[in-house]
């Protein structure tokens, strides 16, 4: 990756059970290479832009970030990398969709 590959970062948070650390992923998505994985006490967008500090240094040729729409990654995302595409992840926003109609469905 480091040779001019291309990298898409995939940024998730392992929500855990109430009063523990969020386990955070970065990985590249065309291989799933975990690029850093850190435990932060608190889901906010400072933290998280500490920790895609910790990716933009280690100098690979991103081009995009892939995420859920959590406000924090979102957030961080734009004040690390405000030039690269963000795309929000289609299996959240697919699960999120389904959501609204799940109790109208159940009803028919």
């Amino acid at each position: 990756m480091r040779q001019g590959g291309k990298v898409i970062i995939d940024i998730d948070g392992v929500k855990p059970e109430k009063g523990n650390k969020i386990l955070y992923l970065i990985r590249d998505l065309r291989s799933g290479t975990i690029l850093l994985a850190r435990t932060l006490k608190f889901n906010n967008t400072d933290q998280l832009v500490e920790l895609l500090r910790e990716i933009e240094l280690m100098g690979l040729h991103l081009i995009g970030v892939v995420s859920d729409k959590q406000k924090s990654i979102v957030g961080a995302v734009k004040r690390v990398f405000p030039s690269l595409p963000h795309q929000f992840c289609q299996f959240h926003y697919l699960q999120n969709i389904s959501k609204d109609f799940e109790e109208e469905d159940r009803s028919l």
